[in-house]
């Protein structure tokens, strides 16, 4: 393993191809790792976000920061794994392969850590229509995952919406209606609707006397939205 992994590193400080250093600096991390050795790992981590910071691995970005996340798996450091596999999704316009492979990781690790409805989202942005070749077994296991999750991400939706409405119906009048208030401004705004338009929704009911007809909250000069 040294003697392989000193060509690994002989290798990506020779060549001339980006890809090339990118591989031969993977590959000896993973000569690194059997030799467990964390801190040479940090350096070969160190070495690829060095890399990617320059003009010239520009296009290898996305391969650089899974590269990286692969490395920091090996230690095992999760928490900057995520980083790199995100910031190679950010990277990747054109690499399917990695794309998916990322999306995979973070979907493997959100699962593990029992963060479910990250893991589904994972699991969906996954571009497999038509598995790869080899992939058979894998797709499958992917496709029976996915599907179990949606049905508990639907369960665990269901059960945060119950508990949300048991929440509020829990609070005193005065907070409810307070709350409540906000949610509506909240919404407006995200509708792009002004502040003091809020006030329609909360206007006094009132009754003409002679005709006893509800007077109309929504009219006016400005349309309503609901």
């Amino acid at each position: 393993n040294e003697d392989r992994s000193g060509i690994y590193a002989k290798a990506a400080r020779h060549t001339v191809d980006p890809i090339m250093e990118i591989f031969a600096q993977l590959n000896n991390a993973k000569m690194k790792r059997d030799n467990a050795d964390p801190k040479q790992l940090d350096a070969s981590i160190a070495n690829l976000l060095r890399m990617a910071k320059k003009d010239k691995y520009d296009a290898y970005r996305d391969i650089i920061y899974y590269s990286a996340a692969q490395i920091a798996l090996q230690k095992p450091d999760t928490a900057n794994s995520i980083i790199y596999l995100t910031r190679s999704i950010k990277y990747n316009t054109v690499n399917t392969d990695y794309r998916n492979n990322s999306f995979l990781a973070l979907a493997d690790i959100a699962y593990g850590q029992q963060r479910f409805r990250e893991a589904y989202n994972f699991y969906d942005s996954l571009q497999l229509e038509v598995p790869e070749k080899g992939m058979n077994d894998t797709w499958q296991e992917i496709s029976e995952r996915k599907e179990s999750l949606a049905k508990l991400v639907q369960r665990i939706e269901a059960i945060e919406h119950e508990d949300s409405l048991q929440r509020i119906a829990a609070m005193p009048e005065a907070e409810r209606e307070a709350y409540v208030k906000k949610i509506l401004r909240k919404l407006r705004k995200d509708q792009g609707l002004k502040e003091d338009d809020a006030s329609a929704g909360t206007a006094t009911i009132t009754f003409n006397n002679n005709k006893q007809e509800a007077i109309d909250l929504f009219g006016g000069s400005s349309k309503g939205e609901w």
